[in-house]
Protein backbone atom coordinates (compact mmCIF):
# COMPACT_ATOMS: atom_id res chain seq x y z
CA UNK A 1 0.00 0.00 0.00
CA UNK A 2 1.16 3.36 -0.94
CA UNK A 3 1.48 5.67 1.72
CA UNK A 4 2.20 9.61 1.67
CA UNK A 5 4.07 12.32 3.77
CA UNK A 6 2.27 15.00 5.73
CA UNK A 7 2.82 17.96 3.27
CA UNK A 8 0.32 20.30 2.26
CA UNK A 9 1.78 21.76 -0.58
CA UNK A 10 2.13 18.54 -2.47
CA UNK A 11 1.35 14.93 -2.75
CA UNK A 12 4.33 12.99 -1.99
CA UNK A 13 4.48 9.62 -1.85
CA UNK A 14 6.06 6.56 0.58
CA UNK A 15 6.30 3.23 -0.32
CA UNK A 16 4.78 1.34 1.94
CA UNK A 17 7.76 0.21 3.70
CA UNK A 18 8.59 3.51 5.50
CA UNK A 19 8.03 3.94 9.34
CA UNK A 20 4.96 5.78 10.28
CA UNK A 21 6.47 7.82 12.70
CA UNK A 22 8.48 9.00 9.15
CA UNK A 23 5.40 9.83 7.16
CA UNK A 24 5.20 12.98 9.04
CA UNK A 25 8.20 15.75 8.17
CA UNK A 26 5.64 18.66 8.26
CA UNK A 27 4.35 17.55 12.31
CA UNK A 28 7.47 16.85 12.98
CA UNK A 29 9.70 20.00 12.23
CA UNK A 30 7.44 22.53 11.29
CA UNK A 31 10.78 24.71 10.56
CA UNK A 32 12.41 23.08 8.50
CA UNK A 33 9.45 23.13 5.80
CA UNK A 34 9.68 26.78 6.86
CA UNK A 35 13.49 27.16 5.75
CA UNK A 36 12.57 24.87 2.29
CA UNK A 37 9.55 27.29 1.69
CA UNK A 38 11.55 30.43 2.19
CA UNK A 39 14.40 29.59 0.54
CA UNK A 40 13.96 26.57 -2.22
CA UNK A 41 13.23 28.87 -5.58
CA UNK A 42 13.10 27.14 -9.03
CA UNK A 43 16.32 25.50 -9.90
CA UNK A 44 18.07 26.21 -6.15
CA UNK A 45 20.77 23.23 -5.78
CA UNK A 46 19.80 21.78 -2.64
CA UNK A 47 22.24 19.54 -0.71
CA UNK A 48 20.34 17.00 1.75
CA UNK A 49 23.13 15.74 4.39
CA UNK A 50 21.36 12.90 6.26
CA UNK A 51 18.75 12.55 4.63
CA UNK A 52 17.36 9.32 6.08
CA UNK A 53 14.46 8.41 3.85
CA UNK A 54 14.11 10.85 2.14
CA UNK A 55 11.22 13.22 3.36
CA UNK A 56 12.60 16.27 2.88
CA UNK A 57 14.48 16.04 -0.44
CA UNK A 58 11.39 15.10 -2.30
CA UNK A 59 9.40 18.26 -0.66
CA UNK A 60 12.46 20.31 -1.72
CA UNK A 61 12.20 18.73 -5.43
CA UNK A 62 8.67 19.41 -5.15
CA UNK A 63 9.21 22.69 -4.40
CA UNK A 64 11.45 22.71 -7.81
CA UNK A 65 15.17 22.11 -6.46
CA UNK A 66 17.58 20.41 -7.83
CA UNK A 67 18.75 17.80 -4.60
CA UNK A 68 21.57 16.17 -3.42
CA UNK A 69 20.70 13.72 -1.09
CA UNK A 70 23.31 11.63 1.20
CA UNK A 71 22.46 8.62 3.37
CA UNK A 72 25.12 6.19 4.47
CA UNK A 73 22.91 3.82 6.57
CA UNK A 74 21.55 1.50 4.33
CA UNK A 75 18.22 0.15 5.54
CA UNK A 76 17.44 3.90 5.52
CA UNK A 77 19.47 4.54 1.79
CA UNK A 78 16.72 1.61 0.57
CA UNK A 79 13.41 3.82 1.63
CA UNK A 80 15.26 6.61 -0.08
CA UNK A 81 15.78 4.94 -3.57
CA UNK A 82 12.26 3.61 -3.44
CA UNK A 83 10.68 6.88 -2.34
CA UNK A 84 12.66 8.96 -5.02
CA UNK A 85 11.46 6.45 -7.65
CA UNK A 86 7.89 6.13 -6.16
CA UNK A 87 7.48 9.49 -6.87
CA UNK A 88 9.33 9.55 -10.17
CA UNK A 89 12.07 12.62 -9.65
CA UNK A 90 15.23 10.54 -9.50
CA UNK A 91 16.63 12.93 -12.83
CA UNK A 92 15.98 15.57 -10.01
CA UNK A 93 17.55 14.24 -6.65
CA UNK A 94 20.76 13.03 -7.25
CA UNK A 95 21.90 10.16 -4.48
CA UNK A 96 24.93 9.15 -2.73
CA UNK A 97 24.85 6.37 -0.76
CA UNK A 98 27.88 7.81 2.12
CA UNK A 99 29.11 9.61 4.91
CA UNK A 100 29.90 13.70 4.52
CA UNK A 101 32.88 14.74 6.96
CA UNK A 102 35.98 16.16 7.42
CA UNK A 103 38.24 14.18 4.93
CA UNK A 104 37.60 11.74 1.98
CA UNK A 105 38.32 8.27 2.76
CA UNK A 106 37.36 5.23 5.29
CA UNK A 107 35.74 5.64 7.90
CA UNK A 108 33.76 3.47 10.82
CA UNK A 109 29.95 3.43 10.71
CA UNK A 110 27.99 2.47 13.64
CA UNK A 111 24.37 0.67 13.22
CA UNK A 112 22.18 1.13 16.71
CA UNK A 113 20.00 -1.66 14.82
CA UNK A 114 18.76 -2.22 11.49
CA UNK A 115 15.65 -0.89 11.46
CA UNK A 116 13.94 1.32 8.33
CA UNK A 117 14.01 4.82 9.25
CA UNK A 118 16.20 4.26 12.56
CA UNK A 119 18.91 6.87 13.46
CA UNK A 120 22.40 5.65 13.20
CA UNK A 121 26.00 7.48 12.84
CA UNK A 122 29.47 8.08 14.19
CA UNK A 123 28.64 8.89 17.32
CA UNK A 124 26.04 6.41 18.17
CA UNK A 125 26.60 3.15 20.41
CA UNK A 126 25.71 0.19 18.82
CA UNK A 127 27.19 -3.10 18.10
CA UNK A 128 26.88 -3.24 14.39
CA UNK A 129 29.98 -1.79 12.57
CA UNK A 130 30.73 -1.46 9.46
CA UNK A 131 33.24 0.79 7.24
CA UNK A 132 32.11 3.28 4.71
CA UNK A 133 33.58 5.75 2.33
CA UNK A 134 32.91 9.30 3.59
CA UNK A 135 33.68 12.31 1.71
CA UNK A 136 33.91 16.04 1.99
CA UNK A 137 31.39 18.27 0.31
CA UNK A 138 34.37 20.37 -1.05
CA UNK A 139 35.78 17.42 -2.88
CA UNK A 140 32.57 16.34 -4.66
CA UNK A 141 32.16 20.16 -5.79
CA UNK A 142 35.64 20.13 -6.72
CA UNK A 143 35.02 16.64 -8.54
CA UNK A 144 32.34 18.19 -10.67
CA UNK A 145 29.92 15.54 -8.95
CA UNK A 146 27.61 18.57 -6.73
CA UNK A 147 26.81 21.79 -8.05
CA UNK A 148 27.56 25.28 -5.56
CA UNK A 149 24.51 24.43 -3.13
CA UNK A 150 22.23 27.54 -2.93
CA UNK A 151 20.41 26.02 0.49
CA UNK A 152 21.87 23.60 2.51
CA UNK A 153 20.27 21.22 5.43
CA UNK A 154 22.56 18.86 7.99
CA UNK A 155 21.50 16.88 10.04
CA UNK A 156 23.57 14.31 11.15
CA UNK A 157 23.40 13.54 14.84
CA UNK A 158 26.61 14.77 15.96
CA UNK A 159 29.03 14.97 13.41
CA UNK A 160 27.79 18.30 12.23
CA UNK A 161 31.09 19.74 13.02
CA UNK A 162 32.77 17.49 10.96
CA UNK A 163 30.65 18.44 7.66
CA UNK A 164 31.44 21.96 8.41
CA UNK A 165 35.68 20.82 8.71
CA UNK A 166 34.68 19.55 5.09
CA UNK A 167 33.20 22.37 3.05
CA UNK A 168 35.21 25.82 4.03
CA UNK A 169 35.86 25.90 0.12
CA UNK A 170 32.65 26.50 -0.44
CA UNK A 171 32.20 28.91 2.46
CA UNK A 172 34.77 30.72 1.28
CA UNK A 173 34.29 30.51 -2.64
CA UNK A 174 30.65 30.35 -3.66
CA UNK A 175 29.17 30.61 -0.23
CA UNK A 176 25.26 28.80 0.17
CA UNK A 177 22.17 31.58 0.81
CA UNK A 178 20.98 29.50 3.74
CA UNK A 179 21.82 26.71 5.88
CA UNK A 180 20.06 25.25 8.75
CA UNK A 181 22.20 23.07 10.77
CA UNK A 182 20.68 20.35 13.27
CA UNK A 183 23.57 21.37 16.67
CA UNK A 184 23.79 18.95 19.58
CA UNK A 185 23.69 21.00 22.68
CA UNK A 186 27.40 20.29 23.14
CA UNK A 187 28.15 21.83 19.84
CA UNK A 188 25.62 24.53 19.73
CA UNK A 189 27.63 27.40 21.13
CA UNK A 190 31.11 26.84 19.14
CA UNK A 191 28.69 26.50 15.76
CA UNK A 192 27.23 28.96 15.70
CA UNK A 193 30.62 31.48 16.51
CA UNK A 194 32.25 29.80 14.20
CA UNK A 195 29.87 30.16 10.94
CA UNK A 196 28.98 33.81 12.51
CA UNK A 197 32.16 35.02 12.76
CA UNK A 198 34.48 32.94 10.17
CA UNK A 199 31.71 33.00 7.35
CA UNK A 200 29.85 36.08 7.93
CA UNK A 201 26.52 34.54 7.99
CA UNK A 202 23.62 35.34 10.57
CA UNK A 203 21.71 33.49 12.50
CA UNK A 204 18.05 33.96 11.91
CA UNK A 205 16.20 31.40 13.94
CA UNK A 206 16.91 28.35 16.42
CA UNK A 207 13.89 26.05 17.25
CA UNK A 208 14.50 23.36 20.17
CA UNK A 209 13.51 19.51 18.52
CA UNK A 210 11.44 17.71 20.64
CA UNK A 211 14.65 16.35 22.03
CA UNK A 212 16.34 19.14 23.85
CA UNK A 213 19.58 17.73 23.37
CA UNK A 214 19.02 19.10 19.34
CA UNK A 215 18.59 22.40 18.27
CA UNK A 216 17.85 23.40 14.82
CA UNK A 217 19.95 26.74 13.55
CA UNK A 218 18.56 28.72 10.29
CA UNK A 219 22.43 30.77 9.25
CA UNK A 220 21.81 33.01 5.94
CA UNK A 221 24.08 34.90 4.41
CA UNK A 222 23.97 39.04 4.44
Amino acid sequence: MVKTFDYQKHKILACDETPQFRLNPAAKEPETIEFLEKYIKEDSYFVNVGANCGAYSLIAASLGAKVAAFEPAVSNFYLLLKNVDLNCLKYKVKLFPFVISEYTGLTLFVYKDLELGSTHGLHWGGSIKTFCYQYTLDDLLKGNYIQPPDVILIDTDGNENAVLCGMSYIFLNCPPKAIQIECSEDNLFNIKTWITGEYGYKVEKETVRNNPQFVNVKFVKD
